[in-house]
C-alpha cells in the first residue's frame, strides 16, 4: 500500500517493513489481492482514507501536473479584475490628478513619505502587483516626480504588503493553506505584524532621503 505511487509520511508505520516501503510499487489491483479484496475501488478508497489522515502521500507520476494542480485558480478573478480597475483609470485623468496632489506637497521629506505611504495602503486594497501598475502610472503621468519617489513606492509595494491578507498573493495562498489545514487564523490575528512593515518601510524612506 505504502507503494502504490504514493510516498511513506509516517515514520511509525510499517517501521519494520522499510525495504518493502521504498522497493516495491503496486497496482490497486495487486494490493487488493496481497489483502484479499477483489474490488479496487474498495483497494482505491482504503488508499485515499490513508492519505487523508496523513499514513501516506500521493506522488503524481507526471510531476508537472503537481504545481499546475495547486495553482490558486480561484484567485485569478481577484486579480484580473483590479487589473481591469486600473485600467480603466488609465483612460482618465485621475492618475495625473492623484501624482498633481502628491508632488504639490512642499516638503521634499513629506513628500517622499506620502507616495510611500500611499502606497502601502493601495498595495493592501488591490494587491501589490496591480499597485505596482498603477503607481508606475501615477509617477510617469508627472514629469516632476523624483527617484526617491519611485523608490518610496518599491518599498511599499514589498515591506508592506503583508499588512492585510490580500496585499499578496503569497497572502492569500497562506490564508488557503490555514483554511485547507485546519488551523485557525483571523484577520484580526494575521494583521499583528502590520506595524512590523510600517516600520521598516519608515527607515527605509530615512535611507533614502540619507543617500
Amino acid at each position: 500500500i505504502a507503494n502504490h505511487g504514493y510516498d511513506h509520511n509516517n515514520e511509525k508505520l510499517y517501521k519494520n517493513d522499510k525495504s518493502f516501503i521504498n522497493e516495491i510499487e503496486s497496482t490497486d489491483k495487486e494490493i487488493g489481492k496481497a489483502i484479499g479484496l477483489s474490488s479496487t475501488a474498495t483497494v482505491h478508497a482504503y488508499l485515499e482514507k490513508l492519505e487523508k489522515h496523513g499514513f501516506i502521500k500521493k506522488e503524481d507520476k507526471i510531476y508537472i501536473l503537481k504545481p499546475v494542480k495547486t495553482l490558486p485558480y480561484e484567485f485569478i478573478p481577484f486579480l484580473i479584475s483590479m487589473f481591469i480597475i486600473i485600467s480603466s483609470l488609465n483612460q482618465t485623468d485621475l492618475l495625473l490628478q492623484i501624482g498633481n496632489l502628491l508632488n504639490s506637497i512642499e516638503s521634499v521629506e513629506a513628500e517622499v513619505f506620502a507616495y510611500g505611504l500611499t502606497s502601502a495602503i493601495s498595495a493592501n486594497l488591490v494587491n501589490n502587483v496591480p499597485m505596482s501598475l498603477l503607481y508606475a502610472n501615477i509617477l510617469n503621468a508627472n514629469a516632476l516626480t523624483t527617484v526617491d519617489n519611485v523608490y518610496a513606492a518599491i518599498l511599499a509595494s514589498n515591506l508592506c504588503a503583508l499588512i492585510t491578507p490580500c496585499g499578496a498573493l503569497s497572502s492569500l495562498m497562506f490564508m488557503r493553506i490555514c483554511k485547507e489545514n485546519e488551523v485557525k487564523i483571523s484577520y484580526l490575528d494575521y494583521m499583528k505584524f502590520a506595524p512590523l512593515g510600517i516600520i521598516l518601510l519608515v527607515i527605509g524612506i530615512e535611507l533614502i532621503l540619507v543617500f
